[in-house]
């Protein structure tokens, strides 16, 4: 039995139970003007790896989104972290301008919605928005991520 005991707690060591928080977003929705709301995400990444989850909006977002904005807060995430924030459609909705972040500097990006042609303006979402976080190694941080929709 003494055997039994000695191996379990040797096997705890060798395979040690991960008790580490996973990454988390949560979002919020708010009116800032009449016609004018804002959609924040507030993610932080896993604290073993800095990734974070993969996050669908809880509501359906109808209307344009004419800017997003990323504040990366007081701790850096990892130079050149990537966002991919998409439709329904997995259509990213800034035409890729979300891209190689900077980790400390706040940024605005207004959606590029024809590539061939240089043009930038409002993109038209009529679904749920789709999140993703990528390329961060960095742990004990923040991002917040604000989408600003006309409706």
């Amino acid at each position: 039995m003494r055997k039994i005991f000695l191996a379990i707690i040797a096997m705890s060591f060798l395979f040690p139970l991960q008790a580490y928080a996973v990454g988390t977003c949560t979002e919020e929705m708010r009116d800032l003007s009449p016609g004018v709301k804002v959609l924040e995400f507030t993610c932080t990444p896993d604290a073993v790896d800095g990734s974070f989850p993969y996050t669908t909006s809880t509501k359906n977002i109808e209307g344009y989104v004419f800017m997003v904005v990323t504040n990366p807060g007081p701790r850096p995430l990892t130079n050149g972290y990537d966002i991919w924030l998409a439709d329904s459609h997995d259509l990213e909705i800034t035409g890729q301008r979300l891209l190689d972040r900077d980790e400390i500097a706040t940024q605005l990006v207004v959606p590029l919605v024809d590539t061939a042609a240089g043009l930038y303006g409002s993109r038209y979402v009529g679904s749920k928005l789709y999140l993703q976080i990528t390329n961060n190694v960095s742990i004990n941080t923040v991002v917040v991520i604000s989408v600003y929709i006309s409706y």
